[in-house]
């Protein structure tokens, strides 16, 4: 199947054929075995010191050509916190009208919490998902015989990052609000940092999938709703043929993005010493 590149889709490629592009040459198309790619990958085995060690050496190169942090882990946490107490804030901002019950509602001046949990560590990311929802309805409400209009939104964010120090985390992030008439009535917002384990690593392995479905206004039902989401997941397609290949694909990815190139692995050949080759002696001095 000859098809012009632009007519190719994500789908066809990965289940049939990978294609290599040549400036000067066109494009050639080579066959892959999926087949065989997902043997090897399932006999491989996950070597999590391999990659401890790439990321400690990759944080190091970062470090070294002085790459500026996307951020750090507490602040990113103290955001998060941030921005809830505002949504809390203006989700009570109605019941503090006058008199006594804006005292009762009030928060008091430096009762502001901040998150302590985590060190001062910068980091720079190298993958998101990301997954937003929302819609809004209109219901008649039973005691006031008045119709609401009635909003709600959902956005969920998991950033994978490589910590300055070499480790590698994770920072998930929900929020969820309800409003009514564009005020908030109903909000909830988490946020934690985490260190990544083995399932996680296994998961960096799968190609990152996005998934858009909506349903338009509906005029007669005066209500809509969208999706929107980009994930992983297992059942996604492998990027790699081994086991723990997506996370270094991922961190050389990061390093070539910031102009670094890191050396390939060099495996040092065994010489038996009996498989030595001989030394040539040099001649004597009075040898002519």
């Amino acid at each position: 199947m000859n098809l012009p590149l632009h007519q190719i889709t994500n789908r066809q490629v990965h289940h049939s054929t990978s294609y290599s592009i040549y400036p000067e040459k066109g494009y050639s198309m080579t066959k892959i075995d999926w087949a065989q790619v997902a043997r090897e990958y399932n006999a491989s085995k996950l070597d999590m010191s391999d990659i401890t060690s790439y990321a400690r050496k990759a944080a190091g190169l970062l470090t070294q050509q002085k790459v500026p942090y996307d951020g750090y882990i507490d602040e990113v946490a103290n955001c998060v916190e941030q921005r809830r107490e505002k949504l809390e804030e203006t989700q009570n901002s109605h019941k503090q009208n006058t008199g006594i019950l804006r005292f009762i509602f009030k928060k008091p001046a430096g009762s502001t919490n901040r998150n302590h949990r985590y060190r001062h560590v910068g980091f720079w990311s190298f993958l998101e998902e990301k997954e937003t929802s929302g819609g809004m309805e209109t219901r008649r409400e039973a005691w006031t015989s008045k119709d609401i209009e009635e909003s709600h939104s959902v956005c969920s964010t998991t950033t994978y990052a490589l910590l300055a120090e070499g480790e590698l985390w994770r920072f998930h992030t929900h929020e969820y609000t309800r409003r009514q008439w564009n005020r908030v009535v109903d909000v909830e917002v988490t946020g934690e940092w985490r260190q990544l384990d083995e399932e996680d690593i296994l998961l960096l392995d799968h190609q990152l999938r996005r998934d858009i479905r909506e349903q338009p206004y509906n005029r007669r039902k005066k209500e809509y709703w969208y999706y929107e989401a980009k994930l992983l997941s297992k059942d996604n397609y492998i990027i790699t043929g081994k086991k723990g290949g997506g996370c270094r694909k991922l961190l050389t990815k990061l390093l070539e993005t910031n102009g670094i190139k890191p050396s390939p692995r060099r495996n040092k050949p065994h010489i038996s010493r009996r498989c030595r080759p001989h030394q040539v002696s040099k001649p004597n001095s009075h040898q002519k």
